[in-house]
């Protein structure tokens, strides 16, 4: 019974230790930066880790307005799955590998 409370203690303190590397995670997540583009590299997208566009470039000027608006739903979807792997690989890193994604996090 004293060992399943010890086992117990030493839970709570990695899950005290979790919360600190969640917190400065989180902080390192709004100061990342991840870029995406079209597969034409017609245009560039940066968001931040948290998910806020810090920049968008369009190199290409003479676009048609339908293959400008493919491009542009390309670079979005590339920037974010880029910005959700680099998110899932710090935390990953910060947990020790502990999946929390059932938890919503």
């Amino acid at each position: 019974m004293f060992k399943q409370l010890g086992e117990l203690a030493g839970l709570m303190k990695k899950m005290g230790e979790m919360k600190t590397k969640m917190a400065q995670v989180k902080k390192d997540l709004e100061l990342l930066s991840v870029t995406g583009s079209s597969s034409n590299g017609a245009v560039q997208i940066t968001i931040s880790g948290d998910m806020s566009v810090v920049k968008n470039v369009h190199v290409a000027g003479n676009m048609s307005a339908s293959d400008m608006e493919i491009a542009i739903g390309e670079a979005v979807a590339n920037v974010i799955n880029n910005a959700k792997m680099e998110s899932a690989k710090r935390l990953s890193e910060a947990t020790g590998g502990v999946d929390l994604s059932s938890l919503g996090l």
